[in-house]
C-alpha cells in the first residue's frame, strides 16, 4: 500500500464577509433604528440577463465589471420598505460583483476595489441628505398610518 501524499499547502480557511452580509447588517440596523417601522429588502438579480443574446455567446471574452472570470455575476438591490404604506418600496442602490471574487464590486456607478472602499461608498449613500429625507418621510407617514389602525 502506498501512503497518501498531502499536496495541499498548509493553510487555514478564513471566513470573509461577503458584500451581501455587509448589506444585510445595514438592513437589520435600519429596522432597529426605526423600531421596525421601516425595513430594507435585499433582492438578488442577474445583471447579465438583460444584455443582448449575442453577448451570451461571447461572455467569456467580455471586458469590464460585468465580465467575471467564471462568468457568474451577482446583483443585489437594496430597497427601503414601508410596510404600513402598503409595502411602498424605495430603491436606494444596487451592487454587482463576481460570485467567486467579491472585489472589485460596483455600487451604483462607483467601482470599489476592496472592502474598505465598498464600506466608504456605502456609507456615503446611506448618509446622503436625500436618503435621510426619504427615511424621515416614510417613517413619519408610516407612524401616521399606525395611529389610524
Amino acid at each position: 500500500m502506498s501512503e497518501v501524499v498531502d499536496l495541499w499547502p498548509d493553510f487555514t480557511p478564513e471566513k470573509v464577509r461577503s458584500p451581501k452580509t455587509i448589506l444585510k447588517e445595514q438592513a437589520d440596523l435600519l429596522a432597529q433604528k426605526t423600531n421596525n417601522v421601516l425595513k430594507a429588502d435585499l433582492t438578488t438579480y442577474n445583471p447579465l440577463k438583460n444584455l443582448p443574446l449575442l453577448i451570451d455567446k461571447a461572455q467569456k471574452s467580455l471586458d469590464g465589471p460585468l465580465a467575471g472570470q467564471n462568468g457568474y455575476i451577482i446583483g443585489l438591490t437594496f430597497d427601503i420598505i414601508a410596510p404600513y404604506l402598503n409595502n411602498y418600496k424605495y430603491h436606494l442602490f444596487k451592487v454587482e460583483y463576481e460570485a467567486l471574487v467579491f472585489y472589485p464590486i460596483r455600487i451604483n456607478e462607483t467601482e470599489c476595489i476592496n472592502e474598505p472602499s465598498f464600506i466608504q461608498a456605502l456609507q456615503s449613500i446611506l448618509n446622503r441628505e436625500t436618503t435621510i429625507k426619504v427615511i424621515n418621510s416614510l417613517y413619519s407617514q408610516s407612524l401616521e398610518e399606525t395611529e389610524n389602525v
